[in-house]
């Protein structure tokens, strides 16, 4: 059985899953603990209430871990090539499996839909329609694929393939002016969100909400937040499976040229680097072999554009592959917590035309 981020386990107690990132075996799933069965809980699915363990996945996956933990310990076990503690749903413990795009094909082929899988099927038909991206490519995940969606929950699409993530934003402004329902977010309702980042990367609010408003996908259905999550195909998982250990060396900071985001908002995010000129921490290697950063907070990824300079604060980490090795900088990691960061150089933040991709990407 093949897993996929965001898919959905639920286990024979009730407890919600949701799959996390590429690194997989054939017998559990990496995953992260998301809903519990509890009495004073706001979501309801068959009759039962559910609480929610997980709101902003990187800053509560600790939290989730030891949810899990106490549920029973063999749902937490050592990520590698992470070597970090982690939650994993062994088979043996999956009483229902949930695919985001084959609930999608039966709200698109049911007769009578609920007023949020219209419009779930208003914002596929646009999708197709307009970003030229096939239904096979799409799925509709979080509450909606649980049957569980409430007044106040968010519609989470998945838009599956590297290649798609270029056809969708190359086309959003179009989707926004075709569609008066879908619409980009406005910043003053996503303040919170940017006070977090702000705090997360130690760097000013002003700043922040540039990085945000870079973010020209983030939008709206009507009233609700509209979340359009990209997932790998399993083709496209592979150049992890020779990645067999991260040893971490210490703390580094660089500035770099950004080579290629074309996999920068996928989980794990990559952002490929050249050009590095190492400012503290050398630790004796050739700046030429750090090839990429890697990170899994979602907030860090798409304000960030190909052919820019960044400056990257960061875990470096040697990645041994099966024939053989290169560097990376881990940013999000626990033995840094919130010194780490991307930065945009100064007068990279003022380009507002600039596009995500370059003309060779």
């Amino acid at each position: 059985m093949i897993w996929k981020d965001k898919d959905y386990i639920i286990d024979s107690l009730g407890n919600i899953f949701m799959v996390f990132g590429v690194h997989h075996t054939p017998s559990t799933a990496t995953s992260l603990l998301k809903y519990i069965p509890s009495p004073d809980g706001k979501w309801v699915r068959r009759n039962r209430t559910y609480k929610r363990v997980l709101e902003h996945e990187a800053d509560q996956i600790p939290q989730s871990i030891n949810a899990a933990r106490n549920i029973d310990p063999i749902y937490v076990g050592n990520l590698l090539p992470f070597n970090i503690e982690f939650t994993f749903v062994p088979v043996s413990r999956m009483v229902e499996y949930y695919r985001p795009e084959e609930k999608l094909s039966e709200i698109l082929e049911a007769e009578h839909l609920k007023s949020v899988e219209y419009a779930v099927k208003e914002i596929t038909f646009s999708l197709i329609d307009i970003a030229d991206i096939r239904v096979e490519d799409i799925g509709v995940t979080g509450s909606i694929l649980l049957d569980m969606f409430m007044p106040f929950s968010d519609i989470d699409i998945t838009i599956y393939g590297i290649s798609n993530v270029s056809k969708l934003i190359n086309s959003i402004e179009e989707i926004y002016d075709s569609n008066s329902y879908i619409s980009r977010v406005n910043l003053k309702d996503f303040e919170n969100s940017i006070k977090r980042f702000a705090r997360k990367c130690n760097i000013k609010f002003s700043e922040a909400k540039a990085y945000i408003e870079r973010k020209k996908w983030l939008a709206n259905y009507k009233d609700k937040r509209l979340s359009f999550m990209f997932v790998r195909k399993p083709n496209e998982t592979k150049k992890f499976w020779n990645e067999k250990k991260y040893v971490s060396i210490g703390p580094i900071e660089i500035t770099a040229t950004v080579m290629d985001v074309s996999e920068s908002l996928f989980n794990p995010s990559i952002i490929s680097i050249s050009d590095i000129v190492i400012i503290d921490r050398h630790y004796g290697i050739d700046s030429k072999e750090i090839l990429r950063i890697l990170f899994f907070e979602t907030a860090l990824s798409g304000y960030v554009y190909s052919d820019e300079k960044i400056r990257i604060r960061g875990l470096l980490q040697k990645v041994e592959r099966t024939y053989d090795e290169f560097y990376q900088i881990l940013i999000g990691s626990k033995e840094l917590k919130h010194w780490d960061t991307i930065r945009l150089l100064e007068e990279a933040v003022k380009r507002a035309d600039i596009a995500f991709f370059s003309d060779s990407g």
